[in-house]
């Protein structure tokens, strides 16, 4: 999982995004700070962790029902908006930043964020990834509460690639303390051929529809991850999140407790416990 040329079919709406980001961090409206990452070593791959205090105003649906209950994004017009694509997602800033900036990508109609992705999704995601720069950005899922969704309406969100990260090795997880598969996509063209890596490495994995479960996704490849639980306390009761982008290496924690957390547990270890062990000790 590597992140390094540019390419790109709109060359300005990087650009326009930063543009805009950086009026929404001015009026007070997008909450984000910078804040210098930390760096932890690990094997097979290391961690870069990073301390955002706004994600402790963040809102978490812990239910997650399979009807919509309220609106999800209610952020997601004038500058908070990138334009609709293909008609069946909206690309949109997300006010509750570690890096900037950050995306979401929910579907215009409502889906359950616990539902696998499908060729539309794929789709969507491939075209936002393109269009913000090709390898300069990753797409994640969090399928499910138990994969560390905070929304029920279904969304992917899309991340600046950040130097230094590598992710996590290109294989099916092998040296990993957990379940991975994962497939390259450099040469697919649609979300139909996309969608066909997803259910080959969800099949590798044995999942059915109802695993939660993480996606990690650059232009070149795919990765699946079945997740256990979101969040677990630790053995001072400090709760620890994480997300797709965590199982892969680049965590986004709520305050310095909860990073601390994560040192004393051990990145590894933590992840294992956030999802399928494999037959590795850490």
């Amino acid at each position: 999982m590597t992140g390094s040329e540019t390419t790109t079919e709109e060359p300005d709406l990087g650009a326009r995004a930063l543009e805009q980001f950086d009026r929404l961090v001015a009026s007070g409206e997008l909450l984000w700070k910078e804040v210098k990452p930390r760096h932890i070593e690990a094997s097979p791959c290391n961690f870069i962790f990073y301390v955002a205090e706004s994600l402790k105003s963040k809102p978490i649906d812990t239910e997650q029902k399979k009807t919509p209950r309220k609106e999800a994004f209610p952020e997601s017009d004038g500058d908070w908006s990138l334009g609709i694509i293909n008609g069946t997602h909206k690309l949109i800033l997300n006010k509750f930043c570690s890096l900037r900036p950050q995306f979401v990508l929910p579907t215009l109609e409502f889906q359950p964020q616990s539902d696998p992705l499908n060729a539309q999704d794929l789709d969507a995601l491939w075209k936002a990834l393109w269009r913000l720069g090709g390898k300069k950005h990753f797409g994640i899922f969090n399928c499910g509460v138990e994969a560390g969704s905070s929304v029920g309406h279904k969304h992917m969100q899309v991340l600046p690639w950040v130097d230094s990260w590598k992710g996590i090795p290109g294989t099916k997880g092998e040296g990993l303390p957990f379940r991975a598969a994962s497939s390259r996509i450099g040469e697919s063209t649609s979300g139909k051929e996309i969608l066909l890596r997803y259910d080959e490495c969800r099949e590798t994995l044995g999942m059915d529809d109802k695993q939660a479960h993480n996606v990690a996704m650059t232009v070149d490849e795919i990765i699946v991850i079945p997740r256990s639980k979101g969040w677990f306390e630790d053995g001072n009761s400090v709760t620890i999140y994480c997300n797709a982008a965590g199982m892969v290496g680049l965590v986004m924690c709520h305050s310095d407790e909860e990073y601390e957390a994560w040192c004393r547990y051990g990145p590894m270890q933590a992840c294992a416990e956030f999802g399928q062990k494999a037959c590795i000790d850490v």
